[in-house]
């Protein structure tokens, strides 16, 4: 499943329909995001185009991490009802004041590409790789994302944040 950014295009037919970028080294730096980031990011794509948006954004990525129920969310499940989160997520998608994610804005070699989410928070931390828990961290620290907004109401965010920074930090076992 290709990755990337969700944005549209033109077909020549004067209609709009959704596209999408590849991602990768060149927009999240000299990070590499992981296989699961990639995997995630196909389905946040296939998220916003079942919902007419013109592009992907904080809160398709998230519901494609709810979707796959796996890390990182595992780290905040004992703290908010991710049921609970998804439903808020969407509570906000469908109500009249939601206005979807614009198309990308940058442009690049291949055409519009638009930043990996978590890529300046990855850098922070000292990481070289790029994965959700970056991504998670980054959305939940912007307290104007649609997935900040949905948890706040859920949880406390500084605690949402210290839980899934500690999970991230955490030494891995031999078995892991």
């Amino acid at each position: 499943m290709p990755s990337g950014t969700a944005g549209e295009e033109d077909s020549g037919a004067g209609d709009r329909r959704l596209s999408w970028v590849p991602m990768g080294r060149a927009s999240a730096g000299m990070m590499s995001p992981t296989p699961h980031y990639y995997m995630v990011e196909g389905r946040a794509a296939e998220i916003a185009r079942a919902s007419g948006s013109p592009a992907g954004g904080a809160e398709h990525l998230f519901l494609g991490m709810l979707h796959d129920g796996g890390w990182p969310v595992s780290a905040i499940s004992g703290l908010v009802d991710l049921d609970r989160a998804e439903a808020a997520v969407r509570g906000i998608l469908d109500s009249p004041g939601y206005s979807p994610p614009p198309p990308p804005r940058f442009t690049g070699a291949g055409g519009y590409v638009q930043p990996s989410w978590g890529a300046r928070v990855a850098a922070e931390m000292g990481d070289s790789h790029l994965g959700l828990e970056h991504a998670l961290l980054a959305m939940i620290r912007d307290r104007e994302t649609v997935p900040a907004r949905a948890l706040a109401g859920l949880a406390d965010l500084d605690v949402l944040d210290a839980a899934v920074a500690e999970a991230a930090s955490a030494p891995v076992g031999p078995h892991e």
